[in-house]
């Protein structure tokens, strides 16, 4: 993708690569996230909002996308164990897909802790899409 200046940032060809891949394999690619079939309709909205973030990111000041930003948001502690996952494996499953740091507070202000996203803005906009259709999946 071109930046505006006539220079491709780069990230247009890895998110292309990404889906051609996803494709070629059979599946679909929604923000990040691999489906083999057919996604929920979180995954296609979510999906959506991240394919327009990235359309944004050629508009940001060339290196900015790359610089470490923070998304946080409040989680119910009693959600927290099946959010993570066992001994964190989802969580580090996140991170690995993502390229973001997820956090999640070991003390929060009453029934809540404080989950928080850091890497490029990108990857923090993703993790966070992912931490929260998986929240929503275990609230359901």
């Amino acid at each position: 993708r071109d930046d505006g200046r006539g220079r491709d940032d780069g990230r247009g060809r890895e998110l292309e690569r990404e889906r051609e891949r996803d494709h070629s394999r059979g599946g679909e690619h929604f923000g990040g996230s691999r489906s083999s079939g057919k996604p929920p309709r979180l995954d296609r909205a979510a999906g959506e909002l991240l394919d327009l973030l990235a359309q944004d990111l050629s508009e940001f000041p060339p290196g900015t996308v790359e610089f470490d930003h923070c998304v946080s948001c409040a989680i119910p502690a009693a959600k927290v164990g099946a959010l993570v996952g066992r001994s964190g494996e989802f969580v580090r499953r996140v991170e690995e897909q993502t390229r973001a740091k997820v956090d999640i507070s070991i003390e929060g202000l009453g029934d809540e802790r404080q989950m928080s996203c850091t890497g490029p803005l990108a990857s923090i906009y993703n993790a966070h899409a992912l931490m929260m259709q998986r929240l929503q999946e275990i609230e359901n």
